[in-house]
């Protein structure tokens, strides 16, 4: 049994087995076409799983909101970051530190009269492209244990789910 590292595509119909993990979480298990007769692949879906992407996602962009609140505030202190060319380099680093969630705000710089320094950053988030992902909490499992029934494949969910 091993976790295939392929992104797991949404499987159509309905689940072929579900259960609860020992946290009361709910674990929905998908049988997928396999590589050849000799390896089943499933599609699991735990919705524990989920819920840590989502907290990991809610972490990275209020750590970006921190990161801008906090270039925003400099401005107005001395010695901090002022110069315009260099505050833009400054927010391109921060795009590029948190890119998983950066594509969802809305960032504006705003520069004096004759553009050498940096008066305001204005920053929004865009829920238009707020993170969906349609496989969040979705892994693909891979095994040689081709006649093995829902039942069994419940159970090793189940128990991989603890581990």
């Amino acid at each position: 049994m091993v976790v295939d590292r392929q992104h797991p595509c949404v499987p159509q119909g309905g689940p072929n087995a579900e259960t609860l993990s020992a946290d009361r979480y709910p674990i929905r298990i998908w049988r997928m076409p396999g590589a050849g007769d000799d390896e089943l692949r499933l599609c699991v879906h735990s919705a524990a799983h989920e819920r840590t992407e989502q907290s990991m996602h809610t972490r990275a962009r209020l750590s970006l909101d921190a990161d801008l609140e906090y270039l925003n505030d400099g401005l107005r202190i001395l010695r901090r970051l002022k110069r315009y060319p260099k505050v833009l380099e400054k927010v391109g680093r921060l795009r590029q530190q948190h890119r998983r969630v950066s594509a969802q705000h809305d960032i504006e710089v705003i520069a004096d009269a004759n553009g050498k320094n940096t008066i305001e950053v204005r920053w929004k988030f865009n829920e238009r492209r707020a993170y969906r992902d349609a496989t969040a909490g979705m892994y693909l499992l891979r095994t040689s244990r081709c006649q093995w029934d829902e039942v069994r494949l419940t159970w090793l969910c189940w128990t991989l789910s603890d581990v």
